[in-house]
């Protein structure tokens, strides 16, 4: 049989909220672990919002739940040596923590089969937190949207605008887990948006059959 704490990490790793009955029978100890990720997560979240202030390309999920009421009870357990057990299993019980990056990133390489396209994909990434980050699982991260456009190309307000082509997620997710996994225990997030998906996204793009390069 699975050891609780196993199906703690195994559903925390798929995005789960965990239902009641299994967070009614977490031991002190292991609450005391999933508020000290929450801690994490939540300072986590505020170097994002400094970082990404008044660019447009950072939002928190509404499903987040109310984040000051989060770090207010967070703060109250720890100020009290983690022995509310009522509070950390609310804690436990809350929400997953999420947000939302749109990026845009340059071809800067002219990789893959684009021709002399001038390249550019707008990405719109959400990324949850789970429960057991960011110590020993990493953050879930899903495509939300991707357009990729040419630059240089003319826009006409009677043509819709499709992309020229299309993200393939599965390796580039792997590589995204892989760097996450790497860095733990500790916060990855800037490092995956900021460097690791600029460097890489367009090595995993791959042009529509219609689209032909001048």
């Amino acid at each position: 049989m699975k050891t609780l704490a196993k199906e703690l990490r195994e559903a925390s790793n798929e995005g789960e909220i965990i239902d009641s009955e299994t967070i009614a029978v977490l031991l002190p100890d292991e609450l005391q672990t999933i508020v000290q990720c929450k801690e994490a997560q939540l300072d986590e979240i505020v170097v994002l919002e400094s970082i990404f202030d008044g660019t447009g390309e950072f939002l928190v999920t509404a499903n987040s739940g109310d984040m000051a009421e989060l770090r207010e009870t967070v703060e109250s357990i720890s100020h009290g040596g983690f022995q509310d057990v009522d509070a950390m299993r609310a804690v436990a019980m809350g929400p997953l923590l999420s947000f939302v990056f749109q990026l845009t990133i340059p071809d800067t390489q002219r990789r893959g089969d684009s021709g002399e396209l001038e390249l550019e994909a707008c990405i719109v990434l959400q990324v949850t937190l789970p429960l057991l980050y960011p110590t020993t699982v990493p953050p879930l991260t899903e495509f939300k949207d991707v357009m990729v456009t040419d630059v240089r190309a003319e826009c006409f307000a009677d043509k819709r605008l499709a992309s020229l082509a299309y993200l393939e997620e599965g390796e580039l997710r792997g590589g995204m887990v892989q760097l996450a996994t790497e860095m733990q225990p500790g916060p990855c997030v800037y490092e995956l948006v900021a460097t690791y998906l600029p460097e890489n996204a367009f090595a995993h793009i791959r042009m529509h059959a219609y689209v032909e390069a001048p």
